[in-house]
């Protein structure tokens, strides 16, 4: 019996090229290329090592978009490059994120480049403590009792497994940030969520001055790296600012307050938080 198996183009050109790969790499090498490797190993290195030679990379259009500046070994700066390209026409008084950091605080920013990333925006660096944004979780916290802020755990039951799983929560916490994902979900009386209204009229100045953020034209967050750190740990640290939990529950807060002024008929100050 005869099987006939009908293959794609682009799948015999794939199983082609594996052919000839591995015809080419299971040829005999030369006699010279085994007296190369012999001499090497006699030398007390490895063969080949020629192949490890440093590459001399040529900088140009054809390779990369940043032509500099450039490092002592011949390599663009990237970090230099991204920074230098970013910034132009960014000042402090229409960046956002000099706003954005004087509502959250210095502690968005990883605590070695602090100071330096605010010095890369124009800005005098800004006290650990001040009037910051405080999160629901930190100001829940600071007015419930320990008693209210044990953790629990609720059980569930799976097929198939011996114990249930337990998944842990802090019963206070929990209720908080219930209760803001209503309020941020339609209008709402104060007496409806207390714990939330006060948490947002804790919140007035911080958010006040991270609405002005809305208001600039431009958004510019430098990347800086520490001394021997690679480039991506830069982008590293700007990943971690960004997805910081403070700058979107600061959004959110934004959200549940105008809902709750939508309630008692102030269109006009609630869509000014939206």
């Amino acid at each position: 019996m005869t099987l006939s198996i009908a293959l794609r183009p682009h799948v015999l050109t794939m199983l082609l090229a594996t052919w000839i790969a591995i015809v080419v790499g299971c040829q005999p090498g030369s006699d010279s290329d085994i007296a190369k490797d012999s001499d090497a190993a006699n030398n007390g290195s490895s063969p080949g090592t020629d192949l490890l030679e440093p590459i001399q990379l040529q900088v140009s259009k054809e390779t990369t978009f940043f032509l500099g500046p450039l490092r002592d070994d011949g390599t663009v700066d990237y970090i230099a490059a991204y920074n230098a390209h970013v910034r132009k026409g960014v000042t402090p008084q229409n960046n956002a994120f000099n706003v954005i950091l004087q509502a959250c605080g210095p502690s968005v920013l990883p605590e070695a480049k602090r100071d330096a990333v605010q010095r890369a925006v124009g800005m005098a660096p800004l006290p650990a403590k001040g009037e910051y944004y405080v999160s629901l979780s930190d100001y829940t916290e600071s007015v419930l009792s320990p008693e209210d802020m044990k953790e629990q755990f609720h059980e569930i039951e799976i097929p198939g497994r011996d114990e249930p799983l337990r998944i842990p929560y802090r019963e206070g916490i929990d209720d908080a940030w219930n209760n803001l994902y209503t309020a941020t979900e339609r209008p709402w009386r104060t007496e409806t969520f207390p714990h939330v209204a006060v948490w947002l009229r804790k919140n007035e100045k911080p958010l006040e001055v991270f609405k002005q953020a809305a208001k600039r034209t431009r958004l510019y967050l430098p990347l800086v790296t520490l001394p021997g750190e690679p480039d991506f740990a830069a982008a590293g640290a700007a990943h971690e600012v960004w997805g910081n939990a403070t700058i979107r529950e600061m959004a959110r807060a934004l959200l549940a307050r105008a809902m709750n002024r939508l309630h008692y008929n102030q269109p006009v100050a609630a869509w000014n938080d939206i």
